[in-house]
């Protein structure tokens, strides 16, 4: 099976809308305990962004599962054809797939890599302190 790569208009909106989602969570684990309004609509902008994310990732792999992006996303089936190209969903953990999705997007490679793998972890920390601590466990 081979990995199914975005083109250039397709990583764009994958490293945009992961940098979106990734920036949407730290502003909702910054302002969950105190600014509720405004963690809602940072909640709301990030699933917004995750839904554009898959989409995206369904339109790059529409050629081998032969059907729409809505369709593979809304309604479930079992064929060979879906099954194969559902397994497309593992390439975005791989290194060459990610090295591929940045360079296709015609930017400074580094910079957005070094600046998506910030928003990571910088998530992550507030996963590990702020909301941890602000759940009491």
């Amino acid at each position: 099976m081979v990995d199914l790569l975005p083109n250039r208009a397709q990583s764009r909106k994958l490293v945009v809308s992961v940098a979106v989602f990734w920036v949407a969570w730290g502003v909702f684990a910054l302002t969950a305990a105190v600014f509720l309004a405004v963690a809602v609509v940072a909640f709301l902008i990030g699933m917004l962004f995750l839904f554009r994310f898959y989409l995206t990732l369904y339109r790059a792999w529409e050629p081998e599962s032969g059907e729409t992006a809505w369709s593979m996303m809304f309604r479930p089936r079992f064929g060979r054809r879906r099954m194969r190209a559902g397994l497309h969903i593992f390439d975005v953990l791989k290194p060459r797939w990610i090295r591929h999705t940045l360079r296709e997007t015609g930017w400074n490679v580094p910079v957005v890599g070094c600046g998506l793998l910030a928003l990571l972890v910088a998530d992550l920390v507030l996963w590990f302190t702020v909301l941890r601590n602000a759940s009491g466990t």
